[in-house]
């Protein structure tokens, strides 16, 4: 599965969930960014998906880019904000900015914490996402001059970083991915 086609399954399954939810559903708190209701994160999402369209990444996870996503959306029916995300998602390519997918695949797991839901995103977006953020963090490690990290993740091992590991995380592959 490409970049495109995991953005647009998280897409598609999140813009789904959401459609159907009761207003008090919609007001709940989000427990992995409790600052945020399941409204506002589609909110987040949706102003993400917007930003890179409009290439307005330089302040990319910065609180204040976060709020204004947020605040631009606030009041505005469910319906039009899930309007305006598949419009953008129409011309997004994701491909030059993987962090598009990565911060909607995690949402997309907030979201099922908010509603009580034990499911996550499908097998091959735990794995993508994992072997994103584990690169990053190698270049991370080694940019740092740290010693690298031995990650044992559900029985497979990998050497994070390009020194002699120091220390050892051993953890199953959602626990990570979380």
């Amino acid at each position: 599965m490409d970049l495109s086609d995991l953005y647009r399954s998280g897409h598609d399954r999140v813009s789904e969930r959401v459609a159907r939810l009761a207003p008090e559903q919609l007001a709940a708190t989000v427990p992995g960014t409790p600052l945020w209701s399941v409204a506002e994160l589609v909110a987040h999402v949706t102003g993400v998906a917007s930003d890179a369209l409009h290439i307005r990444l330089v302040a990319a996870g910065a609180p204040e880019w976060t709020a204004a996503q947020v605040l631009q959306r606030a009041g505005r029916p469910i319906a039009e904000v899930l309007d305006e995300w598949r419009e953008c998602v129409a011309k997004l390519d994701p491909l030059g900015e993987p962090g598009v997918v990565r911060d909607l695949l995690i949402h997309e797991a907030d979201l099922s914490g908010a509603l009580g839901v034990a499911d996550a995103p499908p097998t091959e977006a735990v794995a993508w996402v994992l072997d994103f953020a584990l690169g990053d963090l190698g270049r991370r490690i080694d940019e740092a001059g740290l010693p690298g990290l031995r990650i044992t993740v559900d029985g497979e091992e990998r050497i994070v970083g390009q020194t002699d590991p120091g220390r050892t995380l051993v953890a199953p592959s959602w626990e990570l991915f979380r």
